[in-house]
């Protein structure tokens, strides 16, 4: 009977030292965001090992804290961390040590990224990458810059996947980010009006009134200026506005960039405040309808702190009329791609049928190019010739 004891108190003993074994290869972590942002994904893995699923079932607030176990933990020594805040931020962190019991505390240390490794009093720091993604119409507004020259400052909203870059009390510009040299770029602009408000009495009038105001803002351009591609007006209700193509070279926003730009330039009226809004997306062709929808969504969203309403009539110039914010869906039906036919679609290839294309090469029928005489070649020349090429 003690012999039958003995071996059933050894069987015990070794499954209890079998199961402490199990569970003692996974450590146990605490990790404090210290960021300053959002986290809504975390993931982790051994140094050379697949990522993990997300230990985050909810969002990690700034200065909030969760503890999590990682399986097999105590067979590596050295993890990666990969955290993503609200507005798509990747926060990056490799070789990081870590020990069951570690708490870790993702911080700022100046400029830089930090994951700080706590234990038994001993701490380490690990220095990491903050990865920016290309700008979205899809990212939050969550950044703002005022302009201090509008009458009790105005906030200028803007995604944090974007910086800005020059500034003063009347004017600002965003890029991107992750570009090191930006090729594109947005620009906001307050401009003071005088004696201009009785010429935004209805759509015909302040469409007038539009079109001059283009035509002193276009010689600033003159150093950079490739072509004009015409214009149109909107009605939009709640302001009038003139939405203007042209092509700059790429020199106008970076001295190194090779080729032309695309320029939409749009002037919003909203109402007897003094100032007009200049709005200007700077962009490759294919780049385009990205930047201009971020364009678009900044624009809506200022706060002139006064409600306008329009006449409701539609302009009779030498622009388009539209209506409506219709007019505004990117990757709609007026940003279509070449060979729609019927369609309104200024970045399309030359030969589209009965579509509006000031983008075209001289020669195409109803196309909309009022510098060129017939045979030029890209000359923007109003004195000169038929057939000269590039004089002023």
């Amino acid at each position: 009977m003690k012999k039958r004891v003995i071996v059933l108190l050894l069987v015990l003993a070794m499954v209890t030292v079998l199961l402490s074994g199990c569970g003692s290869s996974e450590i146990s972590i605490k990790l404090l965001n210290a960021l300053g942002t959002e986290l809504t994904q975390l993931y982790v893995r051994p140094q050379g090992q697949d990522w993990s699923e997300s230990y985050l079932s909810s969002s990690l607030f700034g200065g909030d804290s969760t503890a999590f176990s990682i399986p097999e933990g105590k067979k590596y020594e050295f993890f990666d961390f990969s955290a993503y805040s609200v507005d798509g931020i990747e926060f990056l962190f490799e070789l990081v040590p870590l020990k069951s019991g570690s708490t870790v505390e993702l911080r700022y240390e100046g400029e830089d990224v930090a994951a700080v490794v706590t234990l038994a009093g001993n701490t380490e720091t690990v220095y990491g990458e903050k990865i920016v993604p290309l700008p979205t119409p899809d990212d939050p507004l969550s950044m703002s810059a005022p302009l201090l020259n509008f009458p009790g400052g105005l906030e200028i909203p803007y995604p944090s996947t974007m910086q800005v870059l020059d500034k003063d009390d009347r004017q600002m510009s965003v890029f991107a980010v992750r570009e090191d040299a930006p090729p594109h770029a947005i620009t906001i602009n307050m401009m003071e009006l005088s004696n201009y408000d009785h010429r935004f009495s209805n759509a015909a009038n302040a469409e007038n009134a539009l079109v001059e105001i283009k035509g002193h803002i276009l010689p600033y351009f003159e150093q950079f200026f490739v072509k004009d591609h015409g214009y149109d007006f909107v009605d939009a209700g709640n302001y009038y506005g003139l939405k203007c193509y042209f092509e700059v070279t790429g020199t106008a926003i970076n001295p190194h960039a090779n080729g032309n730009l695309r320029v939409v330039m749009e002037l919003r009226y909203f109402g007897a405040t003094g100032y007009l809004l200049e709005i200007d997306t700077f962009a490759f062709e294919g780049d385009m309808d990205n930047y201009y929808a971020i364009s678009k969504k900044i624009a809506d969203n200022i706060n002139f702190g006064k409600d306008y309403r329009t006449s409701g009539n539609s302009g009779g110039g030498g622009g388009s009329s539209v209506t409506g914010e219709d007019y505004y869906e990117p990757n709609d039906w007026d940003w279509s791609d070449p060979g729609d036919t019927g369609d309104y679609d200024p970045w399309s290839d030359p030969g589209d049928t009965g579509d509006y294309d000031p983008w075209s090469d001289p020669g195409d029928t109803g196309d909309y190019d009022p510098w060129s005489d017939p045979g030029d070649t890209w000359d923007y020349d109003p004195w000169s010739d038929p057939g000269d090429t590039w004089d002023y």
